[in-house]
């Protein structure tokens, strides 16, 4: 369709209207289910246009509905979602807790389901910004690790996390320990990258 073949193109203004019509139609006809699908991926590409705090208002809209709703693992990548936005929009604090309200949900099912590392990257980057610098560090090598073992390739809310983060890791620490850092997350076990991730913050 219009919206999907405008964002492979990177036409991202033009792509954002056809989601803005496409989930007006959807509300139109009552699709609920269909019209959060859509107000998703709006968001998605109002934040990788820089328009972070539309993208912000539009997930906002859509917590009540997935809190009281069955479909747990896209409540949870909204959440996740939210956290990138959130940490780029400069509000570390509530980027964590949406972060770690989105590893909470999927953690009891599946430690190993690869949208949890989505949620531990935004979170390190809060860690980060917030002094945490070594958890961070760890926690960005256990993801990349994980990325690489699942073969998944960053979209581009999570690419625009790990951009910066790995730019402010290599200004914090020197070449040789950050490596070493990154190399004891890499060892980690998933049940132990939650545990870390779900510390709570000294």
């Amino acid at each position: 369709d219009r919206a999907y073949l405008s964002r492979l193109r990177n036409d991202l203004a033009t792509a954002a209207d056809a989601y803005e019509q496409l989930r007006a139609e959807h509300r139109a006809l009552g699709n609920a289910a269909w019209e959060r699908a859509v107000a998703i991926n709006l968001a998605e590409v109002e934040h990788a246009r820089g328009r972070t705090a539309s993208a912000i208002v539009i997930v906002r809209e859509l917590l009540p509905g997935f809190r009281g709703h069955s479909d747990r693992t896209s409540f949870a990548n909204v959440l996740a979602n939210l956290s990138g936005y959130l940490v780029a929009n400069g509000d570390p604090d509530e980027a964590r807790a949406a972060a770690r309200e989105a590893i909470a949900e999927l953690a009891p099912r599946d430690p190993e389901i690869a949208l949890i590392v989505t949620a531990i990257e935004h979170l390190a980057l809060t860690l980060l910004l917030s002094g945490d610098f070594r958890r961070a560090a760890v926690l960005a090598g256990y993801v990349d690790a994980t990325y690489r073992r699942h073969g998944v390739e960053r979209e581009s809310t999570e690419q625009i996390t790990h951009d910066r983060l790995s730019t402010l890791l290599r200004k914090r620490f020197s070449p040789g320990a950050l490596t070493s850092l990154k190399a004891e997350g890499r060892a980690l076990a998933p049940e132990t990258a939650l545990l870390l991730a779900l510390e709570a913050d000294p």
